[in-house]
């Protein structure tokens, strides 16, 4: 018996992919996370900008006021005003989601296969029960 010294190999070496498939799984899941909340962050952020600014502003202001005041103040630089901060909490923020909302789906998509297998194999062994007693039934009759 060979093949029974080195099953324990083969188990051992399944583990290990199925590991490193969870790994790479949730790397990318992380990554993609990230790189939605950057691209959200960096197109909205000089909106955000502008609507703060009109917002505080001691006198009221048209939006285009406000963009005319801040472009005077700092030139195109109040696109990037505050990014970096943002796209770091952000960022975060968007890698638990993603990781944590994948897995939840994945776990109530396991659940559901769970208990769609179990509806599945009971009503199998109701039938067949139903038809071993159909069967015992005719060979009954047949003998009488």
């Amino acid at each position: 018996m060979p093949n029974d010294k080195y099953k324990h190999v083969d188990e051992q070496h399944k583990n290990k992919q199925q590991y490193r498939y969870q790994r790479s799984k949730l790397i990318r899941r992380a990554f993609i996370g990230f790189c939605s909340s950057f691209a959200s962050d960096c197109i909205s952020n000089g909106i955000r900008v502008v609507k703060t600014y009109k917002q505080t502003s001691d006198t009221p202001l048209s939006y285009i006021d406000a963009v005319a005041a801040l472009f005077n103040e700092s030139g195109l630089s109040f696109f990037i005003r505050g990014l970096g901060l943002k796209l770091i909490s952000n960022g975060l923020s968007g890698i638990l989601f993603s990781v944590l909302w994948k897995m939840i789906m994945d776990r109530m998509n396991n659940n559901a296969n769970v208990a769609r297998e179990a509806t599945t194999t009971t009503s199998t062994n109701s039938n067949n029960n139903k038809n071993k007693n159909n069967t015992n039934g005719n060979e009954e009759s047949k003998s009488k």
